[in-house]
């Protein structure tokens, strides 16, 4: 096989791509909402009212995007709004000392996730 049909395999239409961004996305909302729901549950527990409200937040905002995916034409947007919504939450967290000492795995978490979500351009520069 020549490398010009080996590279006819991996090219996909727009809709085609879009439509696998929106199926990972679709599963991502759901454990970032599920997630969510629980850390805040956790944090609301021992005592760190701001960060549970914060992620109470994350959690309304992915029911919204889980809510409007199907047929929402600003899909990249909505998916920055997220990212950016994510690590600001991560980031204060850590700032105010309420994630615990194994909680730092979503500093390593963002990066693929945001190529992931975004692609290679746009999610290399968030």
């Amino acid at each position: 096989m020549s490398m010009l049909q080996h590279d006819v395999y991996f090219q996909q239409s727009p809709e085609q791509e879009d439509d696998n961004r929106r199926a990972i996305l679709r599963i991502v909302l759901w454990i970032i909402a599920a997630l969510g729901l629980i850390l805040c549950l956790s944090n609301l527990h021992h005592g760190s009212v701001v960060v549970a409200w914060l992620e109470l937040g994350i959690v309304l905002f992915c029911s919204v995007f889980l809510y409007k995916l199907k047929r929402t034409p600003k899909l990249k947007l909505w998916t920055t709004a997220l990212l950016i919504l994510v690590f600001v939450v991560v980031v204060y967290s850590m700032q105010i000392r309420a994630l615990s000492a194994g909680s730092y795995y979503w500093i390593l978490v963002m990066p693929p996730l945001s190529l992931l979500l975004l692609g290679l351009h746009w999610g290399s520069w968030l």
